[in-house]
């Protein structure tokens, strides 16, 4: 069962959420390439925020081929 039916469809429900930093000064949102893209603008469209790629390489772990390991971003950031 999918929780939601598109990235489309993720960014404007997470958008419904975000809904109190709409219009407030400072928000930047954030999207990662292969998929978070389409879902940040989403967001920063409702929210009348810029948006921006966050881009970040995967890091392999020693000992294991398929266990990429790569930083997590930050969900909120707030100056």
């Amino acid at each position: 069962m999918a929780r939601f039916a598109d990235r489309t469809d993720a960014g404007r429900r997470l958008a419904e959420r975000l809904g109190a930093y709409r219009g407030r000064s400072g928000v930047v949102v954030l999207g990662l390439p292969r998929g978070g893209v389409p879902v940040a603008y989403q967001v920063a469209t409702a929210l009348q925020a810029p948006l921006d790629v966050f881009v970040v390489r995967k890091l392999g772990v020693p000992g294991a081929r398929s266990s990429p390991w790569a930083p997590s971003p930050v969900a909120a950031y707030e100056s």
